[in-house]
């Protein structure tokens, strides 16, 4: 089943602080990494934050299902490129960094 065009390239918030991908995320400002508009709009974590949750919590679900470690890797790879891919998107269709590229940078620079 296909998505409607509205969902799709609407650019409006399709609930729960989630958008579509034709929806401009604000930009991260430089001098203020934790700052509100670098926030997702339902949790007060950082981009990389909420994603590394994620991910980390499906691993963790699979693992305590007794899903061997080999897949559960698999399975987070696979989910870690999946965000890639949609940020990569957003950056094709708007021209601009994903705001989680600005969090990715300063990650680079701590380490």
């Amino acid at each position: 089943m296909q998505p409607s065009a509205g969902a799709i390239g609407g650019g409006h918030d399709n609930g729960g602080g989630r958008r579509s991908p034709g929806s401009e995320l604000p930009q991260p400002r430089d001098e203020d990494e934790r700052s509100d508009r670098n926030r997702c709009r339902t949790a007060p974590f950082g981009r990389l934050e909420v994603r590394d949750f994620t991910v980390g919590s499906l691993a963790k679900r699979l693992r305590a299902a007794g899903i061997p470690p080999e897949p559960v890797e698999a399975v987070r790879e696979r989910a870690l490129g999946l965000y890639q891919q949609l940020w990569s998107e957003y950056e094709d269709i708007h021209g601009v960094p994903h705001p989680a590229r600005a969090f990715e940078a300063q990650a680079a620079t701590a380490r």
